[in-house]
């Protein structure tokens, strides 16, 4: 153990912060990173001190104790965990970068405000998910993946860089779910740590083409400018499916053209009441009941066998959120 000890030594003084970073983070377009199939998107909560640092000179990761330098949060060295007589390591999840994918705890991070906050992905292969309420168990966890109890009551930040480069070899990110019954949040809730800044990539929507996630579109009909907020893909299985409803007015109308204000059920059968909420139908705004039990009003499609579909989420000022089919919104929108 000692030998271990020596060749991690550049990172084992107590008092001394080592820096692990590049120069800027790599910028990527939020579509470019859902096909790569990264991690996101996750935020960083941090002041404003540390932004401009971080967006001058990148991500870095600091080794250290807690609450020292740029450290500012972390478990000290004099707690006694889970009444195990060990101390806990000096981050939760090793030393790394850490996000979290919910942007509220984002904002306790950053003093109660969302101001400077961004989006980031992670390129993240190979992970561990975890999810412990007990603190025993977590520690447990942390022994597991090369925290020494012995090492730790000597020296917590040299045990904490024995698990961090143990769990770096093992994994990308490690990712605390952070969630218990009812949705109670664990610890400090969603964490996720990266232990190497380079696949961490910052989201720029400039970045985006045409038609793609964080670019801008025009609908054709009547000028209304949105902004592709999420794509949507899977795969269709085969099989009946319902496309939308045949109206008492003689129009059709697809699932992605309305929402559901109402449903009931009576003797007869299940009645919905919808709204129309594409704003280039001339029924805009109308409501309609229709029922999912009639044959009549169903439109239905035969698929013999499964294939992929791809849809967007388009943001406007006016009107909300509406979701689209790729084929409608090259048929029904041009690019900005």
């Amino acid at each position: 153990m000692l030998q271990e000890l020596e060749r991690l030594g550049q990172y084992l003084w107590v008092d001394k912060l080592i820096k692990m970073g590049m120069a800027q983070q790599p910028q990527i377009s939020m579509h470019s990173a859902i096909e790569a199939g990264m991690i996101g998107p996750v935020y960083h909560g941090t002041n404003q001190e540390n932004r401009q640092a971080i967006s001058e000179d990148g991500f870095k990761i600091f080794r250290g104790k807690a609450q020292q330098g740029p450290i500012k949060n972390g478990f000290m060295g004099d707690i006694n965990w889970a009444n195990t007589e060990i101390p806990p390591p000096v981050h939760f999840l090793g030393f790394g970068v850490y996000f979290t994918n919910n942007i509220k705890i984002a904002k306790k991070f950053s003093g109660n405000t969302a101001r400077g906050i961004k989006a980031y992905y992670i390129d993240a292969q190979k992970t561990e998910e975890i999810n412990f309420a007990s603190p025993y168990k977590m520690m447990q966890w942390w022994i597991d993946h090369g925290y020494d109890p012995e090492i730790a009551k000597k020296d917590q930040v040299a045990a904490t860089n024995l698990m961090t480069e143990n769990l770096a070899n093992q994994f990308d990110a490690v990712i605390f779910k952070g969630k218990g019954y009812g949705g109670r949040a664990l610890i400090d809730g969603n964490q996720i740590c990266v232990y190497d800044p380079s696949k961490i990539h910052e989201i720029n929507n400039s970045l985006a083409g045409p038609y793609e996630v964080g670019s801008s579109v025009i609908r054709k009909i009547d000028g209304m400018v949105g902004k592709i907020i999420s794509m949507h893909t899977g795969m269709t299985p085969a099989g009946v499916h319902g496309l939308g409803y045949h109206l008492p007015n003689g129009i059709d109308i697809t699932y992605d053209q309305f929402k559901i204000i109402e449903r009931k059920e009576n003797p007869t059968g299940t009645i919905i009441r919808i709204e129309i909420t594409d704003q280039s139908s001339p029924i805009f705004g109308e409501l309609f009941d229709v029922s999912p039990d009639s044959p009549q009003s169903v439109i239905t499609e035969i698929i013999e066998t499964p294939r992929p579909h791809k849809g967007f989420s388009i943001s406007f000022k006016k009107g909300g959120t509406q979701y689209i089919s790729e084929e409608k919104l090259h048929q029904d929108y041009e690019p900005v």
